[in-house]
């Protein structure tokens, strides 16, 4: 796998580590992701999971953890 060079990392002991975070917005009806995107591993989730806003459509269920339980998050999905 090709890592961007903006990814976070740090080198230990052990050899070089790399943090990401990926969001994925998934079908699960009919089990297959729609689109996938890799971050900077310390980047913002509600930051990080907008760019698949644009792809919802009308009265798609969406479901995330509480760490996206913000009324700015809500207020751009509705």
């Amino acid at each position: 796998m090709i890592v961007p060079n903006n990814l976070n990392g740090n080198k230990t002991k052990h050899g070089e580590q790399v943090e990401a975070k990926m969001t994925v917005l998934y079908d699960v009806l009919n089990h297959i992701p729609i689109a996938a995107e890799l971050h900077e591993g310390r980047s913002s989730d509600l930051k990080a999971s907008k760019v698949h806003l644009p792809l919802l459509k009308e009265n798609d269920l969406i479901i995330a953890d509480r760490g996206y339980g913000s009324y700015q998050f809500f207020a751009e999905i509705i």
